[in-house]
């Protein structure tokens, strides 16, 4: 099995993926070595402080979503036990806790969207997470994590089209979170749209001020592109500090 560490903080564990015509950029990099604010390593999932089931109202109080509350306790906590593995970078704990979820309530938003996050780290197992990524947008419109995590899956599977539309919602629903605007930097640039990258790269960055070789990597090529040589080394030269 071939494991690719992958950007996208889903708030609960992460995804990513960064493909782009060779045509246009000199060399890119090796997908599968990719490593960012949305992975699976040890102490890098990131959760937000309002459970990621819960929406924000327009008077700053969260409320919880309809699709939550028909989640069964048995599910939920099945689910707080895989998030818990992730942090601890026990992946396999964190696999069986998530089919434990999913086996009390298939329709399980959150659920799925850890799976998809989760298969993501095998390069052969995109395709399922992009299937359910999806299933778990068709039963939570509104999960926001679960675009960022469709929108990853299709910038590795190389259909920027489709993960620029996908990221549009993603930052509708989340806004202030970088990485909608890391995921759609990539797609931009898969589709050599190096400016709109470069402006989604610098977005992303204005949001988190945590060291993301992923992000710079993608500045960098964004400069290549725009055939600005020394922006893209020093952007390359930050890649080598601790």
């Amino acid at each position: 099995m071939t494991v690719r560490i992958f950007p996208v903080v889903l708030l609960v564990g992460s995804c990513g993926s960064f493909m782009a015509s060779a045509a246009q950029v000199d060399k890119f990099p090796d997908h599968s070595s990719r490593r960012g604010g949305f992975s699976v390593e040890q102490n890098s999932v990131r959760l937000t402080t309002t459970p990621s089931s819960e929406k924000v109202s327009s008077d700053g109080h969260a409320t919880i979503s309809a699709a939550q509350l028909r989640v069964p306790g048995k599910a939920r906590d099945a689910y707080r036990k895989a998030r818990f593995a992730m942090s601890e970078n026990k992946l396999g704990d964190a696999a069986r806790y998530i089919e434990k979820a999913l086996s009390s309530y298939p329709r399980y938003t959150e659920a799925l969207t850890l799976r998809a996050a989760l298969e993501m780290q095998d390069t052969k197992s995109s395709e399922r997470a992009k299937d359910d990524a999806e299933k778990a947008i068709e039963y939570d419109p509104n999960y926001a994590e679960a675009y960022i995590v469709l929108g990853a899956a299709y910038n590795y599977l190389r259909q920027f089209d489709d993960a620029i539309r996908t990221l549009d919602r993603a930052i509708a629903l989340l806004p202030a979170i970088w990485q909608g605007y890391y995921e759609m930097s990539v797609a931009l640039l898969g589709k050599g749209d190096f400016v709109g990258g470069l402006r989604q790269a610098e977005r992303a960055s204005s949001l988190d001020s945590g060291n993301h070789p992923d992000l710079d990597l993608v500045k960098a090529y964004c400069y290549v592109g725009l055939k600005n040589r020394s922006a893209a080394t020093a952007e390359t030269g930050s890649l080598s500090k601790p």
